[in-house]
């Protein structure tokens, strides 16, 4: 799928779980966004998200928090963003791209890809450049919290 990007209007969602860094006094924070290394050590190449596709995501539909999150992690909640919103906050230095990225069991499942100088970014990155990036999605973003909690 090199190349397809997502229309501008598609609405995503990240998951958010906590406790972690991606929320922060009950406010989304740039990490909910970020690349992590997994826990077999391999950096991630984009961050999951779902497309909403109208549809009304729940706690049970949430996927169990990979290894890398802190153990006892619950979904709490989700970040909606318009793909045209992740695209808008490239900077000049680093960009951000949604695309599709369908699996066998989920055909709504997507990432946001990130780029610096051409090349494509993997897991952790500490770069102003990527943390303003980050931090433009999340203003962007709409907090959606559940009101139960995922068991």
């Amino acid at each position: 799928m090199d190349g397809e990007t997502l229309a501008a209007h598609e609405l995503l969602a990240r998951w958010i779980y906590a406790p972690s860094r991606m929320v922060h006094d009950g406010e989304l924070s740039p990490y909910a966004f970020a690349l992590d290394t997994l826990g077999n050590g391999k950096g991630e190449g984009y961050a999951s998200v779902e497309r909403i596709a109208g549809r009304t995501l729940t706690p049970q539909e949430a996927p169990l928090p990979n290894r890398h999150r802190k153990r006892g992690a619950q979904a709490k909640g989700y970040a909606q963003v318009a793909a045209g919103h992740v695209a808008l906050a490239s900077n000049g230095v680093c960009n951000a791209m949604a695309k599709p990225e369908p699996t066998p069991g989920n055909p709504f499942h997507a990432g946001i890809h990130y780029s610096m100088g051409g090349q494509q970014l993997v897991g952790e990155c500490d770069d102003f450049f990527y943390i303003d990036v980050l931090q433009r999605i999340a203003n962007a973003s709409k907090y959606i919290q559940f009101t139960t909690n995922h068991d």
